[in-house]
């Protein structure tokens, strides 16, 4: 499948990547999305559960930045998936001041809009997905109202040091939880660094396990994953193709993951069924349908059990 011609109707403008309310709605209404409407059932999810151990298997929206949002919606139903991790390139939750996702926080009507599109094409948005969390208090309250919003139950952050008080105080209070991500460079580089992080807080704080930034720490992804425990409430699921910060992010098995090891891990500490298990790959964002298509095949081999 090719990405939309950014100068099309549908085309996903690179510095402010929203929609209007008549291509919505249009949409929705229109030949394969409202096909989708129906499709999506609940016999529907428990089979993409079944195929990936009963975990709600789901794409980063990172590895579809090129697409627009409709577009997007058809393909997770041609891979038959129905969660989906959002990314600023989708919407942005927060100001951006820098790259091709640059601009102010979405509205409210247009975080309604992609919520209302995405249930009715039976697609559950888990995860917003990684927002840098500041010491400004009216700033992290908005981010957290817009997530409660857009209805995802995980909002994956890099806190500032010494904020954590009050963004726990703001994950019980909007119910969506926070997922402390170990990010290649800032507070929590380090898995130890996000246990700390964690410990003697309640259970709307977790961790999103970014198993491309633990592997260019040289740290064991399957090791993380049993220090992490039961606190693991995210997977970023990708390999590297080296050590470096700006190795490329390449199908999972291809690099430096052991998944079958990983994901046995994963089985032995349990995730929960409203976490957010995505599927990262950037390798060739103009057409990485093949590539998410042998990382969902090389995952639900690992789960086969």
């Amino acid at each position: 499948m090719k990405p939309f011609d950014a100068t099309g109707p549908w085309g996903r403008p690179e510095a402010a990547p929203q929609w209007s309310r008549r291509q919505v709605l249009a949409a929705m209404s229109a030949g394969p999305w409202a096909t989708l409407q129906s499709a999506g059932s609940t016999a529907s999810r428990d089979r993409a559960r079944k195929r990936y151990g009963g975990y709600p298997m789901g794409i980063h929206g990172a590895s579809l930045e090129a697409f627009p949002i409709p577009e997007i919606v058809e393909i997770l139903g041609e891979l038959e998936l129905h969660w989906l991790e959002v990314h600023a390139a989708q919407i942005r939750l927060g100001e951006i001041a820098e790259g091709p996702d640059a601009g102010p926080p979405a509205t409210p009507q247009e975080i309604r809009e992609l919520r209302r599109l995405l249930e009715s094409s039976d697609i559950t948005p888990t995860s917003y997905t990684t927002i840098q969390l500041t010491a400004d208090h009216e700033t992290n309250r908005a981010i957290f109202g817009r997530a409660e919003s857009l209805g995802v139950r995980n909002l994956t952050g890099i806190p500032r040091p010494g904020t954590l008080d009050e963004l726990e105080a703001l994950a019980d209070e909007f119910g969506v939880r926070l997922a402390i991500h170990n990010n290649a460079a800032g507070s929590f580089t380090q898995i130890d660094e996000v246990v700390a992080a964690m410990s003697g807080r309640g259970p709307n704080v977790g961790a999103c396990l970014d198993i491309g930034h633990a592997i260019r720490r040289s740290e064991d992804p399957a090791d993380a994953v049993r220090r992490l425990g039961s606190r693991l409430i995210g997977i970023h699921l990708k390999d590297v193709s080296s050590r470096d910060l700006d190795s490329n992010v390449i199908v999972p098995g291809r690099g430096f993951l052991d998944v079958p090891a990983f994901f046995a891990a994963v089985l032995e500490v349990g995730f929960p069924h409203d976490g957010a298990l995505s599927l990262e790959y950037l390798e060739n964002p103009n057409d990485p349908l093949p590539g998410i298509r042998e990382g969902l095949r090389v995952t639900a081999a690992a789960l086969d059990r």
